[in-house]
């Protein structure tokens, strides 16, 4: 809403631009390889830099690569449990947590459709009260857990099809709320076209990139 819809909408087809030429370009050097010209060769992502300009950018690289997994594993791993743990949340079922501070089980419950009042005051969000505790062990975190410490443990060639079924999934995903958004109309009540503040609009879009 800060942003406006143009801005939003010129940053996002930028960096999805600037993110496809990426890819492409790390795609042609890892064809530059010696005899990788057909991508036989199992390369990883660093060894290129490895082969081409030795192995201080062989570890710069690797530091940085894994920092920037870091980052973006364990906000994915965060927003994924709190994903589950507010579907439970908000079924018959609720979740359940245990608060390592207080050293005591918590149960989560939520069923009534959540107003916007309860919304801005993180009332909807499972377990972000201060009187659940600050350190949280959840259902959402123990299911995250079992369903993609197994998937891993497997390297790109063996978890193929997870990568397939989550670009389905994206797509269908992402189709449903273009059609749910065509349904209900577009509406501008609430968002400008240029908007009054872009100061995160980059980052904001660059992590959803990278995510």
């Amino acid at each position: 809403q800060q942003w406006g819809v143009i801005p939003t909408t010129v940053s996002l087809i930028v960096v999805g631009l600037v993110s496809a030429l990426c890819c492409m370009h790390t795609a042609n050097v890892v064809s530059k390889v010696p005899g990788n010209s057909n991508f036989d060769k199992v390369i990883e992502f660093s060894d290129p830099y490895r082969i081409f300009w030795g192995r201080r950018a062989y570890y710069g690289t690797q530091i940085i690569f894994y920092l920037c997994t870091l980052c973006v594993n364990i906000a994915a791993i965060v927003d994924t449990s709190q994903i589950v743990d507010s579907f439970f949340g908000h079924s018959a079922m609720g979740t359940w947590g245990y608060a390592f501070d207080e050293k005591e089980w918590t149960h989560w419950i939520h069923q009534q459709p959540c107003t916007k009042d309860e919304v801005e005051s993180g009332d909807c969000l499972p377990f972000y009260a201060d009187e659940y505790g600050d350190i949280v062990l959840t259902l959402g975190y123990v299911i995250t857990t079992l369903v993609f410490v197994p998937i891993c443990l497997l390297d790109l060639k063996e978890n193929t099809a997870w990568q397939i079924f989550g670009f389905v999934v994206l797509l269908t995903i992402s189709l449903q709320f273009a059609i749910c958004f065509a349904l209900d109309g577009l509406s501008f009540d609430n968002v400008t076209f240029w908007g009054e503040s872009w100061s995160s609009m980059l980052g904001v879009t660059n992590f959803t990139s990278v995510n």
